[in-house]
């Protein structure tokens, strides 16, 4: 979404997602979204769901490819989300 690191704190944001089901998925080399930056907003989502007593509502999928989603992880979000 365009603009939406300069309206808020993207970890803050994802806080206020639990204990609602999310999903993560990232390409390591997507130019979009630095790897850097989504592996510290994973931590912090991970702490944020083990401190509402959720931890399996969350979920991180990082996969060595670029700013796509390939089939396999199509496979585990359409997974996730029927869990």
């Amino acid at each position: 979404m365009p603009g939406l690191l300069g309206l808020c704190d993207l970890d803050a944001l994802v806080a206020k997602i639990a204990p609602r089901a999310f999903l993560l998925t990232a390409g390591e080399t997507d130019a979009i979204f630095p790897i850097g930056g989504v592996r510290a907003l994973t931590a912090s989502a991970a702490v944020a769901y083990v401190e509402r007593g959720v931890p399996d509502r969350f979920r991180a999928v990082i996969f060595p490819a670029g700013h796509s989603f390939p089939d396999q992880v199509k496979a585990d979000a359409y997974a996730f989300l029927d869990r």
